[in-house]
């Protein structure tokens, strides 16, 4: 990856373009993403990506405790979905601390930036239940 680029957000943004012309060309009038984005810069490149495209950036919020037990049930296998290759499973409960500890710091860093147009608190709830909440919102 570029220095300039560390996330790769320059090469996932034409890559995405290149989805969406795609998924447009053979009817597709609605796509939804999900991934890390770290900061408003690389969510306008997304959006810049897709120049015809009314693009709404949701953040899902988690608290520390949350993040905690989600990490920690992922740590022991316990997720609702085997993540291929999860750097997680099976790790130490003292590197599954560290992991929770660095995921709270970046959410908080999310929090204080304000990134997106509309945020989901998902504390205390299911994916279904999540899902539920956008589209009512979106």
């Amino acid at each position: 990856m570029p220095a300039d680029d560390p996330g790769g957000h320059r090469l996932k943004a034409r890559n995405l373009a290149d989805l969406w012309r795609t998924f447009h060309a053979t009817g597709a009038r609605c796509l939804i993403l999900s991934g890390p984005v770290p900061d408003k810069r690389a969510a306008a490149g997304y959006a810049s990506a897709l120049p015809e495209a009314r693009v709404t950036v949701c953040r899902l919020h988690a608290g520390p405790a949350e993040l905690a037990r989600r990490i920690t049930r992922r740590g022991q296998g316990l997720n609702s979905w085997a993540q291929p290759g999860d750097p997680l499973l099976n790790k130490p409960e003292a590197h599954l601390r560290l992991a929770a500890a660095e995921s709270a710091a970046e959410a908080e860093t999310l929090e204080r930036s304000n990134l997106g147009d509309l945020r989901i608190d998902t504390n205390d709830r299911t994916v279904p239940e999540v899902a539920a909440l956008i589209a009512q919102h979106w």
